[in-house]
């Protein structure tokens, strides 16, 4: 794919694989009311605490430890859509161990470092959504970015409806 391709086009254009496998991480929803001042100073202590459990890394099998640090948090929070993207901060590490490569920029985006995605199925709070979760590859392997949506290709919500 081009290396401006979008997340969630690289999960569209990788749905026949994901749809096929097994969910990688299951989780209760944690409730995130988005349209509460604050939330997203709440979600990123919530969230660096939670991988503050496995010291900020998750080790993949024949590519190394990835790094999940309060930055990468804090980046990623920034640009983070609606609830369910919010509760997928719980799973990234799941994605990314347990995951498939459906994606490799090179050079990314002429920005001087490449990235790889990694995709899986996971169910949060009862919904079953495709992630994908970008990894920077250049110098130390470090958590960039990450998006999930439905199975057929829509916005993935924790609830059955949008807000």
């Amino acid at each position: 794919m081009s290396d401006t391709t979008s997340i969630k086009d690289q999960l569209k254009s990788s749905s026949h694989i994901l749809n096929a496998m097994d969910a990688v991480a299951m989780t209760d929803a944690v409730h995130i009311d988005t349209s509460v001042h604050g939330w997203k100073r709440k979600l990123k202590q919530s969230v660096s605490d939670y991988y503050s459990k496995i010291n900020y890394a998750v080790l993949r099998k024949g590519f190394g430890y990835i790094a999940i640090s309060h930055k990468d948090i804090d980046r990623a929070i920034t640009y983070i859509n609606n609830e369910g993207e919010a509760v997928a901060l719980y799973v990234v590490h799941d994605v990314i161990k347990n995951g498939v490569a459906i994606d490799v920029h090179i050079d990314h985006k002429k920005r001087g470092f490449d990235t790889i995605t990694f995709g899986a199925p996971v169910v949060l709070g009862g919904i079953r959504g495709n992630m994908a979760v970008v990894v920077k590859t250049n110098g130390r392997n470090r958590y960039k970015a990450h998006r999930i949506i439905t199975p057929d290709g829509k916005p993935f919500f924790v609830t059955q409806h949008k807000k």
